[in-house]
């Protein structure tokens, strides 16, 4: 009887990666429903993968327009782990966020439009009383990514680090 030989770490990151290929093939190529037009025109929730220059995936709903924006991750009771929120603006700015209504500790991951990491916020509390803490980037950013408390240590994200975001829908 042959032994079976356990995964390298290079092996195993490898076969991570292909199965997220994979994942990200299926929700472009399967979208549910008929087709992603149609989705999006019946209210589909519209989907990217964020990737970090350190080999973290983040597979995120997309929040591009105001009122997506101003909703975010709010009433929601859990964020299932690799999951989280793209928020995307149409122009740099300096961007300041609340936890209002918001029952999940989160990261908040302030991205510019040359898709660098510029800030983050770790582990932002839920706000339980007015008046709510804020949270800003201190620079001009186009996207912030919000993430479960934790995200961004875990997996080695910094100030500088690189960052792609593949649109799905």
């Amino acid at each position: 009887m042959a032994r079976k030989k356990a995964l390298s770490k290079e092996e195993t990151a490898v076969l991570c990666s292909a199965i997220a290929a994979i994942s990200v093939l299926l929700v472009v190529v399967i979208p549910s429903g008929n087709n992603a037009a149609s989705n999006h025109a019946n209210g589909a929730v519209k989907s990217a993968v964020v990737s970090f220059q350190s080999g973290a995936r983040l597979f995120a709903e997309v929040a591009d327009t105001p009122e997506e924006r101003r909703t975010g991750l709010m009433f929601r009771d859990s964020l299932p782990e690799g999951r989280g929120m793209l928020f995307v603006f149409d122009e740099d700015s300096v961007r300041t966020f609340w936890m209002k209504n918001t029952r999940i500790p989160l990261d908040m991951i302030f991205i510019n439009s040359s898709l660098d990491v510029v800030s983050i916020q770790r582990n932002a509390q839920p706000c339980l009383s007015d008046p709510c803490a804020t949270y800003s980037s201190h620079l001009p950013v186009r996207y912030v990514v919000e993430a479960n408390a934790g995200f961004a240590d875990a997996n080695g994200i910094r100030e500088g680090t690189k960052v792609s975001v593949y649109f799905l829908q």
